[in-house]
């Protein structure tokens, strides 16, 4: 049987019990009343008789053991009064037992509206972040497909093709640089080498870094407790050339701020293709120097 159902049962049943015993005190006090009478008229026609007998006094002698019944009829009354109020108790309790369970079962409902209403919430924040989040992704993909470039021949290169050649480039200016022996240290040599590529594809290159910033920060401000799954999904449309093209750029004078920090706190180069990089010692290089910048800053 439903809890419902048992609960509108029980309750039936403490106020059909409640009448009945409410029908009873009534029975019993038409009772007592009627007797009442009958004892007043009886003690008053005794006066009335017995005023002028001069024996009254032997005659109401033999009354004794009648009086001790009505002292013992007056005991029985007192104790049946007693179970009487005693029954009354036990309903009371019945009834406030049975309030507390329905009160019970009230806060259990409750809980369970809330609870509902949380995850309704959850999965309505779940899909703006989402719906966002791949309206963002769908802007960078149409950014890199609007990159043009020319190759060696000349010929028009568009969208992510470009991005082989824009490696390309800068792994040719990273040797001429080397060899021309004319960088104090290897940081003035990255971000010169990322500076000349920068110079020619700074067009397509800002508003594709701004943007990816901008997905980046939108994760991770977001309620999402799975924010590794979203990155994930941003790294998944990275090309070998794509990571390392970002991961120079976080060298150069204007990705060493936000972005780099970015980057390194959700590790999102941290499974780089060590092959693409222009040296393998420069995987370790990029955390060592910001936090040598950071230390710098304080």
């Amino acid at each position: 049987m439903p809890k419902s159902s048992k609960h509108i049962n029980l309750y039936r049943s403490a106020r059909s019990s409640k009448k009945q015993n409410s029908q009873l005190d009534l029975s019993d006090l038409r009772g007592t009343f009627i007797a009442f009478i009958i004892i007043a008229m009886l003690w008053a026609g005794s006066a009335v008789f017995l005023y002028k007998d001069p024996n009254r006094g032997t005659f109401g002698d033999m009354f004794g053991a009648i009086n001790s019944l009505f002292s013992g009829l007056a005991l029985a009354a007192l104790i049946y009064a007693g179970l009487q109020q005693r029954k009354e108790i036990s309903l009371q309790r019945y009834e406030i037992s049975f309030t507390r369970n329905e009160m019970a079962e009230q806060r259990v409902q409750m809980d369970k509206q809330i609870e509902q209403l949380s995850e309704q919430l959850q999965i309505s924040h779940r899909q703006a972040l989402e719906s966002t989040f791949f309206q963002i992704l769908g802007l960078l993909n149409k950014i890199i497909e609007s990159i043009t470039c020319k190759n060696a021949s000349n010929d028009l290169i568009k969208g992510r093709d470009c991005l082989p050649l824009i490696y390309e480039n800068l792994t040719n200016t990273y040797k001429l640089n080397q060899e021309s022996r004319s960088f104090d240290n290897r940081l003035t040599l990255l971000r010169a080498t990322f500076q000349r590529v920068w110079n020619e594809h700074q067009t397509h290159l800002i508003q594709y870094y701004d943007t990816l910033s901008h997905l980046i920060d939108y994760v991770e401000k977001s309620l999402a407790k799975d924010k590794e799954l979203y990155f994930n999904l941003i790294i998944a449309q990275w090309s070998d050339e794509e990571a390392a093209i970002l991961f120079y750029y976080c060298f150069s004078e204007r990705g060493k701020g936000h972005m780099r920090h970015q980057i390194l706190k959700t590790r999102m180069l941290a499974f780089i293709n060590i092959r693409f990089l222009l040296s393998p010692l420069d995987r370790d290089a990029l955390s060592e120097l910001n936090a040598y910048e950071d230390f710098d800053k304080k």
